[in-house]
């Protein structure tokens, strides 16, 4: 009885090692934004240079990975630099979201060949828990990338279009009462919205 009293305990005491070892493997990296920008040569920034980049991608509060992609005739937007972010006319409908798994492959798709590789991370958080973004971040930081990218915080237009399309709502910017102390209001230049889609969805 003994035996079997000590057999039984042993395979417990293996199931719970074996659920702690997953527990351990399965727990995110943590970045937070306003510590990493205070380190020497970091991408993360409290005080962009620069808000929008060719190609934007959004980290919301649960860890999500949205994109929208930026483009420009004559001297664009997301090259447009100022201490608070411009408006960008930015819709629901050009934001996708993209799966954890599907994030190298757009990329490679999406980004890897294009001549201008201006990459803006936005976060909702300043902690930043995604397993999406660090599969993306270990991606960006491979030397043969040889990307620029920079990570910030997300913007008043960004958390607001994104939260629409979530909640699935008509969106009109004429109805919003946005903040002119937080967003510079331009009519020029035309921004011309990218349709890019991950591959498969």
């Amino acid at each position: 009885m003994n035996r079997d009293k000590r057999i039984i305990s042993s395979v417990l005491l293996l199931f719970c090692l074996l659920i702690s070892s997953c527990q351990k493997k399965e727990k995110q990296e943590q970045y937070v934004i306003s510590s990493l920008a205070k380190t020497k040569d970091s991408r993360f920034t409290v005080s962009p240079d620069r808000f929008y980049g060719r190609y934007n991608f959004i980290i919301d509060t649960s860890g999500l990975i949205y994109y929208y992609g930026l483009q420009s005739r004559g001297h664009g937007c997301f090259i447009y630099t100022e201490s608070i972010p411009p408006f960008i006319k930015l819709k629901p409908d050009q934001i996708v979201k993209i799966p954890d798994n599907s994030i190298i492959a757009f990329f490679k798709c999406n980004v890897t060949n294009s001549t201008i590789k201006t990459i803006s991370i936005a976060s909702q958080n300043d902690t930043i828990n995604s397993k999406g973004f660090t599969i993306l971040l270990n991606y960006l930081n491979d030397s043969i990338n040889n990307t620029t990218y920079q990570v910030r915080m997300t913007t008043i237009e960004e958390n607001t279009v994104l939260s629409y399309k979530k909640q699935n709502r008509y969106y009109d910017p004429n109805f919003i009462n946005w903040d002119s102390t937080k967003m510079v209001f331009i009519t020029a230049p035309t921004i011309v919205y990218d349709s890019a889609m991950p591959k498969g969805e």
